[in-house]
């Protein structure tokens, strides 16, 4: 009793007992600042914080989880309709449009206009214009006159009904056919003149089938859904910390959650957007295959993408205010940097393995290709996009822990 009574007048007084033992708190410093045990005890804080974001989001709106649904696919008519119809953006891989000196070789033995269609025609792709329906992009219409020069460069354009016309070209497109180099080639008559036509071919290249072309429209959504969900977790989680400096004051939790809690909640709003995605699937009739089985681990890719970048931003962002003012149109430039409305193949060659660094051109490839199953991505871009988020990860981690300590002073 006499013991207590010490302390307190000691406290009262201000007087310190040097024989009383003293406990000095040391925050982690380093790699200890990382403590994921931390996290586990409080992981129903965690569920508790991400269900309250959830059912916050729409409160008092109309339309309700409607806007899931809604943003994405408005996104998805408006690119179709400008990038597919006004610029004729092709969603094909690339085809080597070089001659094969080997085919042409086999072709001269045998038909020798068969060979000289045929150097033409990959001319006649490698020089298109991209705003045009080219050899390359779908079906090319070429006329008489076009046709037969192609071939016979020297000579004048002979009068020609469709009759004649095939009768000299027939068999050297029928060739090309059994080559796989034309898909399919139809006859028409063009009117030029009154009571005059002439005969028009339009020539289909051909595609294998892991080169065809994926529907713009299906395209652009699998490219949508992980650009929407990475932009709005990490608008989320960039102003995660500030918006929550009020529970900051009031009681500790580890202050990671917050981020952590940001890229969860936008979960409900990807998943409610593959219900639309399979809709797309059985409308356009795409064959679902074990790729499919990859699509969740680029969700998760895009997540944890999000939550690298975010805990950069959101630490940066409590000191400098103008980081949540900036991330609107850091993440609009962002978006035309990735892969969404157009294929990564568009890119230079030169600039390729520059635009890997990008983290979200392996996410969307990755993703895409895991639904639609096409052509698969560059797994070369894909490793080196994975190994920046994974660099961003660790070092966000880091530099979140060192400076969290500060957060609740200066909010």
């Amino acid at each position: 009793m006499s013991e207590q009574n010490s302390v307190t007048e000691n406290l009262q007084t201000g007087e310190v007992d040097d024989n009383l033992p003293v406990t000095v708190i040391v925050p982690p410093a380093g790699w200890m600042a990382l403590d994921f045990a931390d996290l586990w005890r409080y992981r129903e804080l965690l569920l508790l914080l991400t269900w309250r974001n959830i059912s916050a989001r729409y409160r008092q709106s109309v339309v309700g989880y409607g806007w899931a649904i809604i943003r994405p696919v408005l996104s998805m008519l408006i690119f179709t309709f400008v990038f597919s119809q006004i610029a004729g953006i092709s969603t094909s891989p690339p085809q080597n449009l070089a001659v094969d000196e080997n085919l042409l070789a086999e072709l001269k033995a045998d038909d020798e206009i068969a060979a000289r269609l045929y150097v033409f025609l990959q001319a006649d792709a490698i020089n298109a214009s991209p705003r045009t329906k080219s050899y390359d992009n779908g079906s090319a219409r070429r006329n008489w006159d076009t046709l037969f020069h192609s071939v016979f460069p020297n000579q004048a354009t002979p009068p020609a009904t469709i009759e004649s016309a095939q009768s000299m070209f027939q068999p050297a497109i029928d060739r090309l056919i059994s080559k796989n180099i034309i898909a399919s080639a139809n006859w028409t008559n063009e009117q030029i003149a009154e009571e005059k036509t002439i005969p028009r071919l339009t020539i289909t290249p051909y595609r294998p089938p892991s080169q065809k072309e994926i529907p713009y429209a299906l395209f652009a959504f699998t490219g949508l859904l992980p650009w929407m969900y990475f932009s709005g977790a990490l608008n989320a989680a960039t102003t995660s910390v500030v918006t929550g400096g009020a529970l900051l004051k009031k009681v500790y939790f580890p202050k990671l959650i917050l981020p952590i809690v940001a890229v969860l909640a936008g979960l409900v709003d990807l998943a409610i957007q593959l219900v639309v995605l399979v809709v797309l699937i059985f409308w356009y009739q795409i064959d679902v295959g074990i790729h499919l089985l990859f699509a969740p681990v680029f969700i998760l890719a895009a997540a944890v993408t999000s939550l690298a970048i975010g805990l950069w931003l959101t630490a940066l962002n409590v000191k400098f205010r103008d980081v949540g003012q900036a991330i609107p149109f850091i993440v609009q430039t962002w978006m035309w940097l990735s892969p969404v409305v157009y294929p990564s193949s568009k890119v230079p060659a030169q600039l390729q393995g520059l635009y890997a660094l990008n983290p979200m051109v392996g996410v969307i490839e990755g993703f895409r290709w895991s639904i639609v199953g096409e052509a698969p991505p560059d797994w070369s871009s894909v490793a080196i996009s994975f190994t920046v988020v994974l660099f961003l990860l660790v070092s966000g981690m880091y530099y979140f822990r060192r400076t969290e300590t500060t957060f609740a002073d200066i909010i």
